[in-house]
């Protein structure tokens, strides 16, 4: 762990600037890679609601912010069961991981990750689960680094009706 990254749970009223980091990240993303999934991001008021719903967090390098990540013990998606390794499993599912541009490829995404697994196991959750983008060639192979199983694959729709291929991810831990 980097002693200079930490990690804090944040409420509906103080996810604005994490919102903006997102938005920042969809730019980057379509600049760098065409994609435009996160352009534009997740209403606002939506991740308001995970911050009630779920456990939206803000990762700090110093007094920079640097990464957000969200998660929560229910699905984002209907993932079909069968695609898990055991989907008896008790899994937190992740959602909307996203770091600073300016930060990128310093070990910052690996450092949520292994945050996202250290809360996933203080919660008594046996697996990690996400997806991602299929078009998104570098984080896939970031995912496979880093051990998750590619689970399938689904076509979803997000929060504004915007259609996407998907890779569906797992870790059991």
């Amino acid at each position: 762990m980097n002693a200079a990254y930490t990690v804090q749970r944040r409420g509906p009223g103080e996810v604005d600037d994490l919102y903006a980091l997102i938005e920042a990240c969809g730019e980057d993303m379509w600049r760098r890679l065409g994609l435009d999934h996160w352009k534009p991001p997740t209403p606002i008021e939506v991740f308001r609601d995970y911050a009630r719903t779920k456990e939206v967090y803000a990762v700090r390098d110093g007094n920079e912010l640097a990464a957000t990540f969200t998660i929560g013990p229910d699905a984002p998606e209907p993932y079909p069961p069968s695609n898990w390794a055991n989907h008896a499993h008790r899994a937190i599912y992740l959602n909307k991981l996203a770091v600073s541009p300016m930060l990128q490829g310093r070990g910052l995404g690996r450092w949520c990750m292994d945050e996202v697994e250290r809360l996933t196991r203080e919660r008594g959750f046996h697996a990690v689960r996400f997806d991602a983008l299929t078009r998104n060639a570098p984080l896939l192979a970031f995912y496979d680094h880093l051990g998750y199983r590619r689970c399938g694959d689904m076509y979803v729709y997000d929060e504004i009706g915007r259609g996407w291929d998907i890779v569906l991810y797992e870790k059991v831990l």
